[in-house]
């Protein structure tokens, strides 16, 4: 007989539901926390005016973009878990680089815009997979109760941390 860590598939969903809800927060804080620290670091690092419009919106252009390029990277990848846990491993690596640029490559503006460009590229492989996943692992008649749980987490901790972490002048 299999023994498992759970004792019914309810609680194994239960708990796997407030890991999908941390996961979410996590990601959430990290969004809007970035949104809203882009342009001020930019300005410390003595970005040109005219450069800054070009920091927020060409790394979320380029994201989307590849995402076109999805379904020819599962082709070639063949496994969702994979794209999920290098796409996110090069998410959180990326921002290493981005906080020793103005310790190490002083002033180096065009550096940040590609390494915001290929966090957003990260992040758009990401999302699709994931969320299929999500559709797989969570129990079709349990979907919609979880990924509300799930999208009220990140919409709460999303507001408290655009509030709380937008600098202000």
């Amino acid at each position: 007989m299999k023994e498992t860590k759970y004792k019914n598939k309810e609680e194994e969903i239960l708990l796997k539901d407030a890991m999908y809800a941390a996961d979410s927060g996590t990601s959430a804080v990290k969004t809007s926390v970035t949104n809203s620290i882009v342009v001020p670091f930019a300005a410390a690092m003595n970005t040109p005016n005219e450069f800054i419009p070009f920091l927020t919106s060409v790394p979320p252009l380029l994201g989307s973009f590849i995402q076109l390029f999805s379904p020819d990277l599962l082709n070639i990848v063949k496994n969702r878990k994979t794209i999920i846990v290098v796409s996110a491993f090069l998410d959180a690596i990326v921002w290493i680089p981005i906080m020793l640029i103005p310790f190490i490559w002083k002033w180096n503006y065009f550096l940040l815009l590609n390494l915001l460009i290929i966090q957003a590229m990260a992040l758009a492989f990401l999302s699709p997979f994931y969320n299929s996943y999500l559709g797989d692992v969570i129990p079709q008649e349990k979907r919609g109760k979880v990924l509300g749980k799930i999208n009220r987490t990140s919409g709460t901790v999303s507001f408290i941390a655009t509030t709380n972490g937008t600098p202000t002048s």
